[in-house]
């Protein structure tokens, strides 16, 4: 059976997407592309000129690529909530009052500005582990308009750091993972904690992007061992080593200031993607975290 799934990520200075065709079990990449986004279109990952920005990306999506391919697109988790949260088991109706009670304690902004979603990752014999995921209606009101402007039949609107957590998935090491994974962007940082190959947290982290590289390497480690010195003081787990997503370089200063931490570089090995010889060398540098939202289309 043939499947096929175009990924798309927005950031605060680009655009990026790639098709994923699936066929007898193997991957191939199809179309791709890195579009260049003025500034001032999308801060923090809100877009801000609309009117501007569908002018800017209109002759990409009238491609009938577009028109005929599930359309996957990750949105940037700046003002996007995830939690893991631990309730007592109860019949589903109850289980929706508590969660939004939950909600009303844990989201720092009030739960009537939020639409929010739960699901239920396992339970024991009196709990349930579940995910909780807010966004403001905001930012999810200025990204429909976009869409619909733009005549864009979305299938699934995910959070970026979803694409890191199924590429760790695809290549097979997410199983009974302990770590972080991290992603360094142009001006943010994703970051998911996950304990027992279960996402526990997700954080995004806004940085400088100073002429100083180490200047947000170092608001980057602090941001990292304050939210693992909280996981450790909420669960008495100490979590030390992580999968990285982003440029070698940026690792490479983040290894010489977390000496004691064990960091490994996410790589995808070209053999897992058929015909891809043709691709340049630092491809997955950039294009991960997309590659990862188009395999929800074809594989999830």
């Amino acid at each position: 059976m043939r499947k096929k799934a175009i990924g798309l990520e927005f950031t605060d200075r680009y655009i990026l997407f790639i098709e994923i065709i699936k066929e007898k079990n193997q991957l191939r990449l199809g179309h791709w592309d890195k579009i260049q986004l003025p500034g001032n279109l999308i801060e923090s990952g809100k877009p801000q000129e609309l009117t501007i920005l569908v002018d800017r990306l209109r002759p990409l999506f009238v491609q009938k690529l577009f028109n005929y391919t599930p359309l996957v697109v990750g949105i940037p988790g700046i003002q996007v909530f995830v939690r893991k949260i631990v309730l007592p088991i109860v019949p589903e109706n109850e289980l929706k009052k508590i969660v939004n009670c939950e909600g009303e304690a844990i989201l720092p902004y009030p739960i009537d500005e939020a639409i929010y979603s739960y699901q239920i990752l396992g339970e024991s014999v009196d709990k349930y582990q579940i995910l909780f995921t807010a966004i403001r209606k905001e930012l999810l009101d200025n990204y429909l308009r976009l869409f619909r402007r733009l005549n864009l039949a979305v299938q699934v609107l995910s959070l970026q750091s979803f694409g890191l957590v199924n590429i760790v998935e695809y290549l097979g090491e997410l199983d009974k993972y302990n770590g972080v994974l991290v992603r360094l962007n142009s001006n943010y940082c994703d970051l998911v904690l996950i304990y027992n190959g279960d996402i526990e947290l997700i954080r995004t982290i806004t940085l400088s992007r100073s002429e100083r590289p180490s200047k947000d390497m170092d608001m980057f480690i602090s941001e990292l061992i304050s939210t693992l010195e909280h996981y450790q003081s909420l669960h008495h787990i100490w979590l030390n080593k992580g999968i990285f997503c982003g440029l070698r370089a940026e690792l490479e200063i983040i290894r010489q200031k977390m000496p004691t931490f064990h960091w490994k570089y996410l790589t995808i090995e070209s053999s897992l993607i058929a015909e891809c010889c043709q691709l340049p060398g630092d491809f997955f540098e950039e294009f991960s975290i997309v590659f990862g939202l188009a395999l929800i289309g074809v594989i999830k």
